[in-house]
Order: structure tokens, then C-alpha cells, then sequence
């Protein structure tokens, strides 16, 4: 998540001047003024400036140097200094992240809890208490020094923004060590009304009280590591047995790194997902979170269903490697000064998808569909009728497509399956023609 630094005009808030557009100012008791003098008596919003965003939120952005005012936008990629968001006005690019806002309405809510215990999050631990704790492994270790292993679905955030109506986690007496579930049914400066689902209700201060925001994303539901891409609009939970993922039912298949995907992953509203549909489905479909709810959020499935469903059988998209093969290759060669092929052994030569063949030499090898990140060097294909890869580096990352500045100068926003982190093959290439699909899955529990 990326913290603004300052505002651009030395406004307190974002006044919304336009359908799309927003200015810096501030208010009081005799309306809003721009930061160039105009009066707004009745503005169509006003804004929080300053706030943290990531990839996928809406934001108030200036697009130039020189712009007076904010767009609205969205951000599509992440970078270290500069992120690809995408203009609601149709103008899409790479601008600094000290120009994008999180769209956070003034008066939203209330700054989240503070820690009692030295916690960094909450774990749940029965059907309506929490504790504060912190991570030391695979293991949640609670402020009074009880530990147990973790799940995602089970670990909260602390300290996260709440409003009336809410549900939150939030201590009930000075000497209680342990959180509640309940919801805030009214709001005060210093201390706000909350009724617990244990029966209690009464007012707590401000900082006892957490919304109830989960740090990951689904639950485990049949003891599987990762989840693989079984057809087309299916996944099943499953482990690794070298060279083969095992489905939870024992069904069992060589793998290929592009079908799979992390399990848990967090998400939010419009993220592609795994989800389960039923309590009798034994696999997850994909689909498209349409709304977000505390409990239950409502998925769109690509099969057709919809409604809600459990929070904790919701998984995000996300690869658990890098770029997939286009044409069927097993490696990458780089073939001349920007560009590699993929292809595959025969002998002690390499032959390209297109054909052609060369006697290899270690250093020219690459492995195809390693993971990556941001400001990573990586070879990539520029567009969809490209044969070839360039080499380039990522400069922001979004969820479905990231942002590649090759070194032909080239660049743009291409889809993160066309991407593939450069490492060079280690070993005996004569092992490779029985072991095409070679790959690090077997540490893949490790």
C-alpha cells in the first residue's frame, strides 16, 4: 500500500468540483473553498486527501505536472516511484504515486483501535473472541504467550477505520484480554455504543474498538497447499508429489506451473476468485467478486450462477508462478541481442516453436514461467502477434496486467502471463530432454 506524501496546493480535503474531477481546499463553517479562491456552498463530495492506496482502488489522481485538478481513476499497476492508473476520462499511464488518492469520503469513519497488548493482529479464537498477537513461523502467538498454527481465514487485521453500523472486534472491560464480536450502533468523539453478540452492550473507548477486516483471504477446506487449474472454469484444493499435483479427491496429473495458484490469497470487490459454490462442491469455480459483505459477499461465477457466498471460501487469482508457455515450449532461449524463443530440446540442440534449431550453450537458456515482481528483469511478449519475447524490466504490477519497459525502448501494460522473470538454467542440459517440464514445485511446500 502506497502513503501520498503532501498535497499538491497545501489543501486539507478534496472538494469534488466536477462529475470526475476534484479540487484541493478546505471547509468550515462558511463552505468550501478551492484552493483558487472559488466558494463551494454545495459540493457533490467531499474527500479525504492524503490516503493509502494499492492496485485496484479508485483514486483522485493529477495527471500532469501542471494539472490544477484531480481525476477520477483507477490504479491498474503498482510501482516503486511511478503507477499505471487508468483516468475514468479514458487517458491511461504511468504517473507518480505522489499524485494518486485513495476516493475516501470526509466522515467515513473512525480511526481504527490501537494495540493493548503489543499485538501486530488478531487471531479469532472461538465463534466470538479475539486475541492480539503476532507471527512467529506458521504460528499465531497471542499476547499471553498461547500459540497455535494459523490459518488465513482465522487472522484480522488491527487497527483497521470502523463506522456506525459496523461489525468490529473491540475489548468490552479495562481487565478483559480479549476482544468480542458486535457491531457499533452509535458514534461518539471519544467513546462509542457497542452491543455485543454475547448479549453485552454498553459504550467503549474509541481505541478498543477494531473493524472487522480479515488479513487473508479463504479458508482450507480440504487440507490442500495450493490450487490447481483442473478445466476450464475449475480448481481443486491439492498437494505436490514431485513432478505431480494431487488433487484432495486423489485424482493426480503432471503439473504445469501455469495452472497454479495460491491458496488464501487476500481479495476485494471486482477481483477475479476461486470460490466454492455449495457446501457439497469439492471444487471452486471462477468467477468475479461483484459486492463485499462482513460475512458473506456476492460472487458473479463465468459459469453462469450467482449469490453469495462464505468469506472463507473466496480465494483471489493469483498465479503461484510467473508467465505461461504460448507455444507449447519447455525454456527459453535468448536467441540474439533483445529477443528469446521458447522451445525445446532435441539432443544437444534447441529448437524454437517456429522451427528453427541451434547447438546450446548453457548461458543462452532460460527458465520459463519463473516468478516475478516489481522491478524484476524479465522477458516478455509486447503484444499478441509477437513469436518472439523481448527483455525488459517490470515498473509496476497490477492484478492482471503489469506495466514492462523493454530495453528497445518499447513499453506498456501487457497481461503478467507474458511475463517471465529472467533466470538463467542451471545444470546439464543433457537432463533436460527427459525433464522438459523441470521446475521448483517439489519445494513448493517447503
Amino acid at each position: 500500500m502506497f502513503q501520498p506524501k503532501r498535497a499538491r496546493f497545501g489543501g486539507s480535503m478534496f472538494i469534488q468540483c466536477g462529475k470526475k474531477s476534484a479540487c484541493e481546499g478546505h471547509g468550515g463553517s462558511e463552505g468550501f473553498i478551492t484552493h483558487e479562491g472559488t466558494r463551494i456552498t454545495d459540493p457533490k463530495g467531499t474527500y479525504k486527501l492524503g490516503e493509502a492506496w494499492k492496485c485496484s482502488d479508485q483514486v483522485w489522481a493529477y495527471w500532469t505536472a501542471d494539472a490544477t485538478t484531480a481525476s477520477l481513476g483507477t490504479v491498474m499497476a503498482v510501482g516503486t516511484m511511478k503507477s499505471y492508473v487508468v483516468l475514468d476520462d479514458a487517458d491511461e499511464g504511468l504517473i507518480p504515486n505522489d499524485w494518486d488518492h485513495k476516493v475516501v469520503r470526509v466522515g467515513g469513519g473512525v480511526a481504527g483501535g490501537l494495540p493493548r497488548f503489543g499485538g501486530s493482529y488478531l487471531i479469532q479464537l472461538d465463534s466470538t473472541r479475539a486475541f492480539e498477537g503476532k507471527f512467529e513461523g506458521k504460528e499465531f502467538v497471542g499476547h499471553d504467550g498461547d500459540r497455535r498454527e494459523i490459518s488465513k481465514s482465522d487472522v484480522y487485521k488491527l487497527g483497521e477505520a470502523w463506522q456506525c453500523n459496523g461489525q468490529v472486534w473491540a475489548y468490552w472491560r479495562e481487565e478483559q484480554k480479549d476482544l468480542h464480536a458486535g457491531w457499533v450502533t452509535a458514534v461518539g468523539s471519544e467513546k462509542s455504543y457497542v452491543e455485543f453478540d454475547d448479549g453485552e452492550k454498553g459504550p467503549v473507548p474509541n481505541s478498543w474498538i477494531h473493524k472487522m477486516v480479515r488479513f487473508g483471504g479463504g479458508a482450507i477446506r480440504f487440507g490442500g497447499s495450493h490450487l490447481i487449474h483442473w478445466d476450464s472454469t475449475r480448481a481443486f484444493e491439492g498437494k505436490f508429489e514431485g513432478n505431480y499435483f494431487v488433487a484432495h479427491d486423489g485424482d493426480r496429473r503432471e503439473i504445469s506451473k501455469s495452472d497454479i495458484y495460491t491458496l488464501g490469497e487476500v481479495w476485494q470487490c471486482n477481483d477475479k476468485v476461486w470460490t466454492y459454490w455449495t457446501e457439497d462442491h469439492k471444487y471452486l469455480h471462477s468467477g468475479k467478486v461483484i459486492a463485499v459483505g462482513a460475512e458473506k459477499s456476492f460472487v458473479e461465477i463465468d459459469a453462469g450462477d450467482k449469490g453469495t457466498v462464505p468469506n472463507g471460501w473466496i480465494h483471489k487469482m493469483v498465479r503461484f508462478s510467473g508467465g505461461t508457455a504460448r507455444f507449447g515450449g519447455s525454456h527459453l532461449i535468448h536467441w540474439d541481442t533483445t529477443r528469446a524463443f521458447e522451445g525445446k530440446f532435441e539432443g544437444n540442440d534447441f529448437v524454437a516453436h517456429d522451427g528453427d534449431r541451434r547447438e546450446i550453450s548453457k548461458s543462452d537458456i532460460y527458465k520459463l514461467g519463473e516468478v516475478w515482481q516489481c522491478n524484476d528483469k524479465v522477458w516478455a511478449y509486447y503484444t499478441e502477434d509477437h513469436k518472439y519475447l523481448n527483455s525488459g524490466k517490470v515498473t509496476a504490477v497490477g492484478a492482471e496486467k503489469s506495466y514492462v519497459e523493454f530495453d528497445d525502448k518499447d513499453k506498456g501494460l501487457l497481461p503478467n502471463e507474458w511475463i517471465h522473470k529472467m533466470v538463467s538454467f542451471q545444470g546439464n542440459t543433457s537432463n533436460l530432454n527427459n525433464n522438459n517440464n523441470e521446475s521448483n514445485m517439489d519445494n513448493a511446500d517447503s
